[in-house]
């Protein structure tokens, strides 16, 4: 359930839904010694590995990245416990995504290379959830992804998904019809009962 329109991770913060004060004024500022140390929980170790240009470091509840190069932090992102049995409450379509996330590209690594910005779309990762933002108006287009664990045959189609997510080299394969829905999460397409909203198959593995 929503708290005054937040969702509970950032509801959670009581800082009017957006991140932490402390995030704003760290971006362009040299990473504070306590970051260095500050490594990320192991679950998340994969979406945002530590590479040649860029180390991730935890604070607050949220990922910070910090230039190798400068050691000044120039993004973040959420951070946020998933689970198998476990959905957030998402940022539905139309709704405007906060400001403070729609300024840094920060999908995590393993989607990057389906979720790139492009022209006036924006992908962002919130919540337990990969977005597709509006760049001019920072309204929510659809979720693109849930990163909260697998789906499987039988099982409701989850909160949010009403917008179709296929990624666009696979939409000519899997179009929604009267008949079947076909939508996209963690690497998977899978194909719904409109009626029912379960789902029916699990068609491909993307990633």
């Amino acid at each position: 359930m929503r708290i005054d329109g937040c969702p509970p991770g950032l509801a959670a913060k009581n800082n009017g839904c957006l991140p932490p004060g402390q995030a704003r004024k760290w971006i362009g500022q040299r990473a504070p010694a306590a970051l260095a140390t500050s490594l990320l929980p192991v679950a998340y170790r994969s979406w945002y590995p530590d590479n040649g240009d860029y180390l991730y470091r935890e604070q607050d509840g949220l990922i910070y990245r910090v230039a190798r190069s400068t050691n000044l932090v120039d993004g973040y992102a959420p951070l946020f416990g998933y689970g198998p049995d476990y959905y957030p409450d998402y940022y539905p379509a139309g709704e405007a995504y906060p400001s403070d996330y729609v300024s840094f590209y920060n999908v995590p690594l393993p989607y990057q290379r389906y979720y790139t910005d492009a022209g006036n779309d924006l992908y962002r990762y919130g919540d337990g959830g990969i977005y597709q933002v509006d760049r001019s108006t920072g309204l929510v287009d659809s979720i693109v992804a849930l990163l909260a664990g697998d789906l499987s045959m039988g099982q409701p189609l989850p909160p949010g998904y009403d917008v179709y997510n296929v990624p666009y080299q696979y939409r000519d394969r899997y179009a929604d019809s009267a008949d079947e829905w076909y939508r996209y999460n963690d690497g998977y397409i899978y194909q719904v009962d409109p009626k029912t909203r379960l789902i029916t198959a699990v068609i491909e593995a993307l990633v």
